[in-house]
């Protein structure tokens, strides 16, 4: 159920496409969306942890499809108050929290922890890891999508965006699971729809899919390098003894050339996210398909448009 909301400007909600919401439903939401339908069956009557909730469209659809109750969090003052005039429900709940600290929750309380395009911008993710395997029952199952890093290109598309702090390859993600559980799963997430060409730049009237048209499939993590796919998806099992863990605050060990940008000194004060030190540089293509939003559809949407051309532009 949604309430009557005062609508803040969706520039400053999405901080221009970096977050997607339930007010732009094109193919980019769509995919985004799709995480939350593969994380229905492992949701349904559980308590759900949803890390890095953002404007809480998946929070929201978790809670409306099955899930006992679901907690979202989030970093983001704006994203915390919009979710919470946005969406009301009995089992459901929205608070601001730091993701490297959640022993604010009980131990073992969460069935499921889910979290879709969030630890690429966590300065520590092992703080995080460490966190969820502290909450996380036994018997249960964190499931994370993050950008896949499997090629010279992929790695550009990712350091142009510099609130990325984490450039990680499936393999590295792999490893760092692998720290503190026993079982990690990696999945291809791809259209199923032959007839359809994903454009994350479009706009929803133009969108001809749904959640439903997207298709994971439980891959290798070598496949993973050399199977083109939209997020690198883990679900992950079986929480380590204690004395297994790696120490608090010890360094991450890098299995490639992944690595870890340090975050800026200066942070947007909206949206709570560190940028990283990269530059964002205009390719002919991007221009060219910029220079035409703007002509046909004005300068606010050249801007969103781009934005998430930027953030989002995967082959499919």
């Amino acid at each position: 159920m949604a309430r009557a909301q005062t609508i803040p400007d969706l520039d400053q909600l999405t901080f221009g496409g970096e977050r997607v919401t339930h007010l732009y439903q094109n193919d980019c939401y769509v995919a985004h969306l799709s995480l939350y339908y593969f994380a229905l069956p492992f949701a349904c009557g559980k308590i759900v942890l949803d890390a890095g909730s953002g404007s809480g469209y998946g929070a929201n659809f978790l809670a409306q499809h099955g899930a006992s109750f679901v907690h979202g969090v989030d970093t983001n003052s704006v994203a915390v108050q919009f979710c919470k005039a946005s969406f009301e429900r009995p089992n459901l709940n929205f608070r601001q929290m730091d993701l490297e600290r959640m022993s604010v929750f009980p131990e073992r309380y969460f069935d499921v922890i889910f979290s879709s395009n969030t630890l690429e911008h966590v300065s520590d993710v092992q703080s995080f890891l460490r966190g969820a395997h502290s909450v996380l029952k036994p018997d249960g199952v964190l499931i994370v999508a993050v950008p896949p890093i499997t090629n010279a290109e992929s790695k550009t598309a990712d350091l142009e965006n510099p609130y990325h702090l984490n450039i990680w390859s499936p393999r590295q993600w792999y490893y760092a699971f692998g720290l503190f559980f026993e079982q990690v799963q990696s999945y291809r997430h791809y259209c199923k729809r032959p007839d359809i060409r994903l454009d994350f730049a479009n706009s929803p009237r133009q969108t001809r899919i749904t959640e439903k048209d997207f298709d994971f499939e439980p891959v290798s993590l070598a496949d993973m390098h050399h199977i083109p796919t939209l997020a690198a998806l883990f679900v992950i099992h079986q929480p380590k003894p204690a004395h297994l863990l790696p120490a608090a605050g010890a360094p991450m060990l890098y299995v490639d050339n992944s690595y870890t940008r340090p975050p800026s000194n200066q942070t947007d004060p909206a949206t709570g996210i560190a940028a990283g030190s990269a530059t964002v540089k205009i390719g002919p293509s991007l221009l060219q398909k910029s220079i035409k939003v703007l002509r046909k559809r004005g300068v606010r949407q050249f801007v969103l448009e781009s934005y998430r051309y930027l953030i989002w532009h995967r082959r499919p």
